[in-house]
């Protein structure tokens, strides 16, 4: 029996040994229930926290969205209102640089109308001028050549007839208009 006793001593040894090593590992694993338990009151603390923050960052996330966007179409239609100014300060200029040259033109075409119309005028007036000359040279020229002793003399009575004329008689003066307004007279 004694070895029976010895194995049952063994055993008992090594079974004691184990209770032991049990106890020490259920304490280890008490230390660490007592750590999950700590750490999931520590969770659930964070947890309440996080939903907390969560919500929190929703409504500051859908603010912070709400400004941004205004802020965002605020600049859009800075932007765009900038963008506009300059199409149409740009377009402004093209305008005003157009009409200026226009009316540069419409000046430089006015000079040159008044400048050809000065020159139609001083042409027309000296044209007009060497005509006259010319046909008065030529006229009289016509004329001179055309007089002849008779029409001197007939140009000559009229001038004696015109200083006689008031000094005739009533009579006198009928008379001789009669003889002067009949053709068939010759001199």
């Amino acid at each position: 029996m004694s070895e029976m006793q010895d194995s049952f001593e063994l055993n008992y040894y090594k079974l004691s040994l184990l209770k032991e090593e049990m106890a020490v590992q259920i304490k280890e694993l008490q230390k660490a229930i007592d750590e999950v338990k700590v750490g999931a009151r520590m969770f659930m603390v964070q947890h309440e926290e996080f939903k907390n923050i969560t919500s929190h960052v929703q409504k500051s996330l859908q603010a912070n969205i709400l400004e941004v966007s205004h802020q965002v179409g605020q600049e859009f239609v800075q932007n765009i209102n900038e963008r506009i100014k300059e199409t149409f300060k740009e377009a402004a200029q093209n305008l005003l640089t157009t009409s200026q040259n226009t009316e540069a033109t419409l000046l430089k075409a006015q000079k040159a109308l008044f400048l050809r119309n000065w020159l139609i005028g001083v042409t027309a007036l000296t044209a007009s001028i060497l005509t006259a000359i010319s046909v008065s040279y030529f006229y009289f020229t016509k004329i001179e050549s055309l007089t002849t002793r008779q029409l001197v003399k007939t140009y000559k009575y009229g001038l004696l007839l015109k200083e006689v004329w008031p000094k005739l008689s009533k009579q006198d003066q009928e008379r001789l208009s009669r003889f002067l307004d009949n053709k068939d007279h010759q001199f």
